[in-house]
């Protein structure tokens, strides 16, 4: 912490300038030191953030790559379940499910080529 009577020569009644000058210069010395540092950390923080983003992608990615199998299948099964309770009429259904799905995915593929 600076002491106001820093700035008075010896005697206490005359300011001292060159401490004024001083103290004032390395004030805004400061002041730049913390804004060039703080430019240089925003600026490094753009590829981290990056990273970031690309790394919890490809994580999920990961995961439902992992997961998607059992979720299907699971899926899968309780669709079974309800086709062989509804009897015929469920199996035209569940046809014209896969069907409409399949027409789906063939036009999502086409269309990405």
């Amino acid at each position: 912490m600076v002491d106001w009577r820093q700035f008075f020569r010896a005697d206490g009644y005359r300011l001292d300038f060159g401490r004024i000058a001083e103290v004032g210069v390395g004030t805004v010395a400061s002041a730049v030191f913390t804004g060039v540092v703080s430019v240089i950390l925003g600026l490094a923080d753009l590829p981290i953030s990056l990273l970031s983003g690309l790394a919890d992608f490809l994580g999920r990615f990961v995961d439902v790559r992992i997961l998607a199998p059992e979720v299907v299948q699971a899926a899968f099964a309780s669709a079974g379940d309800f086709v062989r309770q509804s009897g015929p009429a469920g199996y035209i259904v569940a046809l014209g499910i896969v069907l409409v799905t399949t027409y789906i995915i063939a036009e999502v593929v086409s269309r990405v080529r």
